[in-house]
This record gives C-alpha cells, sequence and structure tokens, in this order.
C-alpha cells in the first residue's frame, strides 16, 4: 500500500482520476483540484467539505492571513490547508515529513497548476522534509503509530511507532533565508506548526532566532497531549518564546493570556497549553469578522 501510494506522483492524471472539492464553508475559496486516491484517508475530502475537520483552523486563516501575508505551513500533510490559504496568501510554502502524505500533496499541488495555469496555484509550493531544532539538523528517523500517510507521523523519540524512515531535518531560519528566499524584516509572515509533539523542543528553539528582530512572524501553533511527557527545561523555553510576542491567543483563539506577567508560571503553562496557541505582535493586521471575500482589501486591525 505505501509503495502504490508514493508512485501517485508518477500516475498521469487520467490514470490516477482527479475531482474538485473546496473547504467549509462554501464559498469561502473556489473548488480545487485533487486527486481521488486519498491514500488511506477514504472520505476525508467529504468530510473537510462539510466543515468536519478542524473548522477553528480555517477560521484563523481567514483571520491571520492576507493578500499580503507569506505562509510558512508545516507538516501540511496530504495539502488541504495550503490548497486553502493559498489561494489568498501573497505566497504559502508547505513542508511535509512524511513520504506518502508528500506524495499526495505534491500531486495535488502539481493538479492544481495544470489545471488552473496562471493562478494562484503558481503561488504554492510544496517541499519534502521536517524542521527541527539545530540540535537534530540532518538525517533523522520519523515514525507513524499506523501507516505513513495517515497524518500522526512524527519525531518525537519519546513516542513509539511501528514503521519508521528517515527524513533530512533543516532548521526554520536555514529555510528562509537558503531555500525559499523568505527575508528579513519578518513584517507579515505566518507560520502554522503541527509537529505532532516535537513542539517542547522545537518552539524553544526559535528564541535566539527571533529575539533580536523587531518584526516576528504571527505563528499558529498545535500543542499536542504528549507535551505532558516534556520537562520543566523545555516548558520554560516555551514560556520564554512566548513572551517574546504582544499577544498569546489560547482557548481557541476567544482569549488574549497575559503572558507578559512576571507571576505566570510553567506550572501555568502546562494548564494553559491545551491546543492551538496564536502569537503575534501589535503590528500586525488581524482581520475581525472580515469575511474570506474580502481578504484582498486594505487595512485592519492592527495596521
Amino acid at each position: 500500500m505505501v509503495t502504490n501510494c508514493t508512485k501517485i506522483r508518477f500516475f498521469s492524471l487520467a490514470e490516477a482520476g482527479i475531482t474538485n472539492t473546496s473547504v467549509w464553508p462554501p464559498g469561502s475559496t473556489e473548488p480545487f483540484y485533487i486527486s481521488k486516491d486519498e491514500c488511506q484517508n477514504r472520505g476525508f475530502w467529504d468530510k473537510t467539505s462539510n466543515g468536519g475537520w478542524e473548522r477553528l483552523t480555517f477560521k484563523i486563516f481567514n483571520k491571520y492571513i492576507n493578500s499580503n501575508t507569506t505562509v510558512v505551513d508545516f507538516g501540511t500533510w496530504i495539502g488541504p490547508t495550503l490548497l486553502y490559504h493559498g489561494q489568498y496568501s501573497l505566497r504559502s510554502f508547505g513542508m511535509e515529513a512524511d513520504p506518502i502524505a508528500f506524495a499526495v500533496a505534491e500531486f495535488n499541488v502539481e493538479l492544481n497548476r495544470k489545471l488552473r495555469p496562471n493562478s494562484w496555484a503558481g503561488r504554492v509550493t510544496v517541499d519534502s522534509g521536517c524542521i527541527s531544532t539545530p540540535e537534530d539538523v540532518g538525517n533523522i528517523t520519523m515514525r507513524a503509530g499506523g501507516n505513513a500517510g495517515k497524518s500522526m507521523s512524527h519525531i518525537n523519540k519519546n513516542v513509539g511507532g511501528r514503521v519508521k524512515w528517515n527524513v533530512r531535518c533543516y532548521t526554520l531560519p536555514d529555510i528562509f533565508e537558503n531555500y525559499w528566499g523568505i527575508r528579513r524584516p519578518y513584517i507579515d509572515v505566518f507560520i502554522k506548526i503541527d509537529v505532532e509533539s516535537y513542539e517542547c523542543k522545537l518552539v524553544p528553539s526559535f528564541y535566539d532566532w527571533l529575539k533580536d528582530e523587531q518584526y516576528l512572524p504571527k505563528m499558529y501553533i498545535s500543542f499536542h497531549p504528549q507535551i505532558e511527557s516534556c520537562n520543566d527545561d523545555e516548558f520554560e523555553g516555551v514560556l520564554k518564546f512566548l513572551r517574546l510576542y504582544d499577544h498569546v491567543r489560547i482557548e481557541g483563539d476567544r482569549k488574549d493570556w497575559q503572558i507578559q506577567n512576571a507571576t505566570v508560571t510553567v506550572q501555568d503553562l502546562k494548564g494553559m497549553l491545551k491546543s492551538e496557541v496564536i502569537v503575534y505582535q501589535n503590528h500586525h493586521a488581524v482581520w475581525e469578522g472580515c469575511p474570506q471575500t474580502e481578504m484582498r482589501c486594505t487595512g485592519g486591525l492592527g495596521d
């Protein structure tokens, strides 16, 4: 099954079969093309178009991404988020470490480039690899609890997995400067981070990279239940990084956490990091209630 899924990149469009789909809510973006072979994720695209997968994620994209925003999306899995925000961002870059998921994401991106020439698809890129701390740069073992391609692959050495493979890892600054050409200042850059329990190591490593920057990228970080196994030093590193930002949004983007308060402790952090965290600066444009169809309008909160 793994071999068949990997070979999807070599199929012609006619052999693989294609269809188009959209993301909930209807009309938020135009339909995009995908392979009919969902690579062990049968029914996923129907679920997504009906609003059954990560509604909050797409709402956050609508709020924090506009036509001036460069988006970095890792792990991008088979491409649902990349093919969504790629329609209205300035540029969208995806990174996926699972070779099976990457094959599908790459196929879907190339499909839209071929069938939608001179469109948004030309601004979307997906690459194979992983983002890591400086200590983990190079080839590292990645694991999947079930089959590869199922969205739960990880590089956390403390979490098991019966399927393993090697993947090339890079630091985010290296990818920005030497591969994708994302240059300082990071005035309007949005980074989506979904690294399946590696976040306690990765997020603290961003501190040295960004501590002296006047303009920080917006970040949407998914924290997974496995962070309970992180040690206090790692949580201290996460807290130190989060304090670089003017705004730390929690509870489904409903609450601004006053993390600059000196009384916030590691124990507080452990209690608050239940799921997603959004961080941004006062200079960022934030589109409160702006409909998706108006994402290319100018102005916004924080200008």
